[in-house]
């Protein structure tokens, strides 16, 4: 009977264990870095005296798209962004509106997908954009306002299971 809590904890703890990777990287010299990454993995990015996060939030396969999470430095929100295979993001990370980094998904698969960044240089055209007719870009700059709903679903189980725990240790307690 003592062994039940010990379970119970392991149990609990055990989502933990599945933590996921975070990745660094300084592009202060680096002309561009793929990353191989799986739900939940992150990227720190160095850049200009600037830190800036990069989260895969979710992966959706069969729209070939991903869920990304932008937490940039002294931002009062993070950004949430969708982008699509073969798509590029453009994000300004040190908000001086001028992009600093393209990122770029290559594959998108439930297993892992595979992002590119590449940091831009001011005089490059996409900072001094020649606009074309009907044509936009998508920048990191607007965030959008939309809930992740797999936190939220998350939450909602973890406080069940943890709920339904405490009321089987107590009621198993009360028996002995």
């Amino acid at each position: 009977m003592k062994a039940l809590p010990i379970i119970f904890i392991f149990i609990l703890l055990a989502p933990i264990a599945l933590a996921s990777t975070l990745y660094r990287e300084d592009f202060s010299n680096i002309q561009s870095q793929t990353f191989n990454l799986q739900e939940k993995d992150a990227i720190r990015v160095f850049y200009d005296n600037t830190t800036a996060e990069i989260m895969l939030n979710d992966v959706y396969p069969e729209k070939s798209s991903v869920k990304l999470t932008l937490f940039i430095e002294d931002a009062a929100t993070p950004q949430y962004v969708s982008l699509k295979t073969n798509a590029n993001l453009y994000v300004d990370i040190n908000k001086d509106r001028v992009k600093d980094l393209v990122i770029r998904a290559h594959y998108i698969s439930m297993n892992n997908t595979i992002l590119s960044i590449t940091p831009i240089k001011a005089d490059d055209e996409i900072n001094n954009p020649q606009p074309a007719a009907g044509t936009a870009e998508k920048t990191a700059e607007e965030p959008q306002t939309t809930k992740s709903p797999s936190l939220q679903t998350g939450i909602i189980i973890t406080a069940s299971v943890i709920a339904l725990g405490l009321i089987i240790y107590f009621l198993l307690r009360k028996k002995h």
